[in-house]
């Protein structure tokens, strides 16, 4: 009784249903003084001053520069909203519990009537209502009317002593009439009665030992009841105050700012049901269980009796055992039987299955917060408005309208110069403004004036070495070079003079410039990146894109004037990175423009949005705390892993569901790796910006390649964990259908996939031969493969095909006949005859766990929605034990059928046998022998304490009858 296990599952389930607030509502106690009006009160007092916090927070605290919002339709979620609502839910709750602590403490100040009393009236009434049609005749008065004298302590115990020992406490007077004379004679008859009664010795009192005993039970906490209308007031006033100021903080506020409110005091009210009544809740349980070690007595029964004016005694009443003479009479203890072994079974399969079922519901709960951590985290890394500055990007640099300004839309050298000229300067500088005043404090911004440049940009030049392509012998009088394709062993990484001439001087005097000099990936901190055609090195020569516009502009013109971009070209990449303080995002810009062997020009950009301020604004805090939650799972995990890995050394990397688990620990480790890394790369890079004013060469595209592996693993953990839930379901049978299908197919998919990889590949290979010069979705074998993909889902363009080869219609039908039509059909067949037969031998199986039924069961209960009626049975019932308990309800209908038949023989009998052993059979038959002996015993007066001689129906008295 003093575990903490069950102390601890008592106390919170009683404090659900009284101390938490909200659901106290509906799960109210029906004798705690703290009534239902009071705990709405309290709760709409909680409710606006939870408002009234949020607003105040919104009026004082500046807005963070970042925004991590979720936006669902009008209104949006962001880790600042959650804090002022977890902070106000703080704030407001010692007031309100000081209120709610007024309510529960505080006397009635009328003790209502007691309900012993009121009975004995309304049985009063019932008797005088029943008999007054008697009243006119002439009664036999007070005939066989038995007297009963009877302590009555709790009434409980008495009722339960009586029935077990009712001769030692009931004495019977027959009063033949009503004179005061008889009266008297019949009292001191009764008196003379009592004092010959011998008290068992179940129920003497012995003075010595009570002494010893028996404590004084000690009060609870009281508080006068005039507490009840301090908190009224105080409650009120509270109410009504929050109510205008909040209207008065509302006039004041934009749209804004009123959703970001309306969401705080959303997230507050939900914190407050789901967060910190619960937390109340459950650390006084765990205190309770823990520090006083004490069993719960049920308070509301004690407030309950307190409240409740003591029964007293009537003129013509008298206690059977005075306190002074007999003290508590105790029942007698009641002979121990064992239980039903089959009943006990069923408990304990039941008990055993509840368990089970507590332990999964746990982990589920446990492995949500864990989910909700990982997502917290995850689109914490993610921001709404990556997108919104991404496309802001593109219309600043990339569409420009006109061929020569869409960078998008570059035929040759000459458009890319144009475009540099008309899209890229006017974009990384901000221009004049409408009146030609020039831009004051706009230095270093881009021409959007909100986005301020990290450093200066760049413009990469990444070239071939001439004469590393072989001309054929016919062709080699017409032709006197060619260049080759581009690759990163084959790059040129000389210096030159000016336009390309080879280089002549010394290190200080030379024909050469600094766009004409090379630089390798180390001392520009770049790495390869991966463009249309092929992937290009980190180096190359560069030509650093710094001072204002009118600067740009003229070395735009010179570097066009000296062939900058020849022959020898092969891409040429802008690359920048800027950040808008507004939204506190960092934008990593790269655009290449690849010239290859072939002539032309392809173009490519990637705009990259990035948080890499983490730590800013006033969530900061709930971050930090859900970063640190996080791994304090990921240790608990490491460790029950490494526990599990050691008991099962290899065999352990055999189960599907422990390979994803430790995939989980791997990638978190992983991600907390990089996440520092990429957090020391970008301090070491604001500080140079710090140092330099924002002038010297910083490149975040190293910190952007780091962001963007953390966002992969991100996305890694995110899929296995949720995957994970799959595992967690494993209670309902139907949840395995899709990993038992895949089993039970996994040979005949094997096979099906080798027949269909040879006809797929088959297709593609052709497509690719026969259009690969005609369409770019046909360009190589990658190409191709998921252009079929595409055809298979029915995306495709048939003339485009058809125009490009006259085969291609007929291949195209031959496809979708053969791929679309028979191979598809074919796997639909092999899953849903697996999955036939996995659910043939599922359903012979018994459904172990129904969790949802659990859930929903013990909800109900909890409430009292669900409660069973007065001898309803509780015991569970399963789908699988239906038909069964159907059969032997019905088998047990006629077996009752059947005893009743038989049943008036059967008594017959019994009364016989009975008068033949014990009573003369020839004065009287067995059954009127036994019926004259109740009769002469008194034995209908000495069954009920009551007496039935006020039109009361002895219900044993009418069962002898019936015999």
């Amino acid at each position: 009784m003093v575990e903490f296990g069950h102390l601890f599952t008592k106390t919170t389930q009683k404090n659900l249903g009284d101390g938490h607030l909200w659901f106290s509502v509906v799960a109210r106690p029906p004798r705690s003084r703290f009534t239902r009006l009071q705990r709405v009160t309290c709760c709409l007092c909680l409710l606006y001053m939870t408002m009234l916090t949020s607003a105040m927070f919104y009026e004082t605290v500046p807005e963070s520069p970042g925004s991590n919002a979720i936006t669902f339709g009008p209104f949006s979620l962001s880790p600042e909203q959650i804090y002022v609502g977890v902070i106000g839910t703080i704030i407001v709750f010692p007031v309100n519990l000081l209120i709610v602590t007024f309510f529960r403490k505080a006397k009635p100040r009328k003790k209502r009537p007691s309900r012993i009393q009121a009975a004995m009236q309304r049985n009063i009434l019932t008797q005088s209502t029943s008999t007054l049609g008697g009243a006119l005749k002439t009664p036999d008065p007070l005939s066989h009317r038995d007297i009963v004298l009877e302590k009555n302590e709790r009434v409980g115990e008495n009722m339960s002593m009586y029935n077990q020992s009712r001769s030692a406490t009931t004495v019977s007077i027959q009063l033949p009439s009503t004179t005061p004379a008889s009266l008297t004679k019949a009292y001191d008859k009764g008196q003379q009665s009592l004092s010959n009664i011998s008290i068992p010795e179940a129920f003497e009192y012995k003075e010595d030992a009570g002494k010893g005993k028996r404590k004084k039970k000690k009060k609870p906490l009281e508080l006068p009841w005039w507490f009840t209308i301090v908190a009224w007031i105080l409650m009120w006033i509270l109410i009504l105050g929050s109510a205008f100021l909040v209207t008065m903080y509302g006039i004041t506020f934009q749209e804004t700012k009123a959703q970001k409110w309306i969401t705080s005091m959303i997230i507050s009210f939900l914190t407050s049901i789901f967060l910190t009544e619960p937390v109340k809740v459950f650390l006084l349980a765990i205190f309770f269980s823990l520090i006083i070690k004490k069993v719960d007595e049920d308070e509301d029964e004690e407030e309950g009796e307190a409240d409740e004016e003591e029964p007293q005694l009537q003129t013509d009443e008298m206690w059977l055992h005075p306190p002074e003479t007999y003290g508590a009479a105790k029942p007698r203890k009641i002979a121990y039987k064992p239980p039903n072994p089959a009943a006990l079974e069923e408990a304990r399969e039941k008990r055993i299955k509840e368990l089970k079922m507590y332990d999964i519901l746990r982990e589920i709960i446990f492995y949500c917060l864990f989910l909700w951590l990982l997502m917290v985290i995850s689109y914490g890394n993610r921001d709404p408005y990556g997108f919104l500055l991404k496309r802001h990007m593109d219309d600043l640099f990339v569409f420009k309208g006109s061929i020569t300004m869409d960078f998008t839309k570059l035929q040759n050298s000459t458009h890319f110069w144009h475009w540099y000229k008309e899209g890229l300067v006017p974009g990384l500088r901000a221009s004049v403004w409408y009146n030609n005043d020039p831009p004051l404090g706009q230095r270093g911004f881009l021409g959007d004036r909100t986005c301020r440049m990290m450093g200066y940009a760049t413009m990469r030049q990444v070239r071939v070495k001439p004469g590393q392509c072989r001309i054929h012998d016919l062709l080699t009088k017409v032709i006197k070079e060619c260049n080759e394709a581009y690759s990163i062993m084959e790059e040129e990484d000389g210096s030159f003079g000016v336009g390309w001439v080879p280089f002549n001087g010394t290190s200080t005097v030379n024909n050469s410039s600094p766009e004409y000099t090379y630089r390798t990936s180390s001392e520009l901190d770049g790495y390869p990146h991966y463009g249309l055609l092929t992937v290009y090195g980190g180096g190359g020569y560069v030509a650093e894109l710094r001072g204002s516009a009118r600067t740009l502009l003229a070395l735009g013109e010179r570097l066009e004037r000296e062939k900058w971009i020849d022959k020898y070209t092969r891409a040429v990449l802008v690359e920048f990175t800027c950040y808008n303080p507004g939204i506190n995002l960092f934008s990593i810009g790269t655009m290449v423009a690849e010239f290859p062997e072939t002539g032309g020009v392809f173009t490519s950009y990637r705009f990259e949005p990035t948080r890499l301020f983490n730590y800013l604004g006033s969530a900061m805090g709930f971050q930090i705390f859900c970063e640190v939650s996080y791994f304090v799972f990921i240790f608990f995990f490491m460790y029950k892993e490494g526990r599990k890995m050691w008991r099962a050394r290899c065999k352990y990397f055999s189960e599907f569901w422990n390979l994803v688990e430790f995939s989980i620990i791997a990638f978190s480790i992983g991600g907390a790796v990089v996440f520092f890394y990429r957090l020391l790369l970008t301090d070491t890079l604001t500080t140079s910006f710090k140092e330099s004013h924002g002038n010297s060469y910083i490149k975040f595209q190293y910190v952007g390649y780091w962001n963007e592996m953390y966002s992969y693993m991100l996305g890694f953990i995110c899929c296995l964990g949720t995957l994970k839930f799959l595992k967690l379901l494993r209670f309902n049978k139907r949840m395995s259908f899709l990993a038992a299908t895949l089993r039970h197919s996994t040979k005949h998919l094997f096979a099906f996939a080798v027949m269909f990889f040879i006809v797929f590949f088959a297709f593609v290979q052709f497509f690719t031969l026969d259009m690969g010069t005609q369409i770019l979705n046909f360009a190589n074998v990658l190409y191709a493969s998921e252009s079929c993909m595409q055809m298979m889902l029915g995306k495709f363009d048939f003339w485009g095909l058809a125009s490009a080869s006259e085969l291609a219609p007929y291949f195209f039908v031959l496809f979708v006949v053969l791929v679309s039509w028979i191979t598809i059909n074919m796997f639909l067949s092999i899953m849903n005859e697996s999955f036939t037969a996995v659910k043939n031998d599922l359903s012979k199986q018994p459904n172990e766990y129904e969790m949802v039924d659990f859930i929903v069961t013990r909800f109900k209960l909890w409430t009292g929605l669900g409660a069973p009626k007065a001898g309803q049975p509780t015991t569970s019932t399963t789908p699988d034990k239906l038909n069964n308990e159907k059969t032997e309800g019905q088998d047990k209908e006629n077996s009752v059928e059947t005893d009743l038949n038989h049943f008036p023989e059967k008594v017959d009998r019994l009364l016989n046998t009975v008068g033949r052993v014990y009573f003369d059979l020839e004065t009287n038959s067995g059954k009127d022998a036994f019926k004259q002996m109740l009769k002469d015993n008194k034995l209908k007066a000495k069954m009920h304490s009551g007496g039935y001689g006020n039109g009361l129906k002895d219900p044993e008295a009418e069962d002898l009858a019936m015999l």
